[in-house]
């Protein structure tokens, strides 16, 4: 997930707990403790959004500008290499 997309969900569940928030203030009894209960909820998903992105950008070794930071090698060669006397074509004589 990248930067963009943690704070463009973070974004997202913030105004919508902002308008559950605003239209539980005109509501009455159960509705507007309901609304309350459901703006707090997406409050805590925006934080938990940003916090779970972080930690999971950190542990799988992604940069701040979006870079690859070794979890693998990808310049070994994909198989080992052939043993000297696994056969091929002959050596020339010397």
């Amino acid at each position: 997930m990248g930067w963009q997309h943690i704070i463009f969900h973070a974004t997202f569940l913030a105004v919508a707990g902002f308008f559950v928030a605003f239209t539980a203030q005109k509501a009455t009894g159960r509705l507007q403790k309901f609304g309350r209960y459901l703006a707090c909820w997406l409050y805590f998903l925006a934080v938990a959004v940003i916090v779970f992105g972080v930690v999971f950008r950190y542990v799988h070794g992604m940069g701040m500008m979006g870079g690859y930071h070794g979890m693998y090698d990808y310049s070994a060669p994909a198989s080992p290499p052939a043993a000297p006397d696994a056969g091929g074509s002959p050596r020339p004589n010397q």
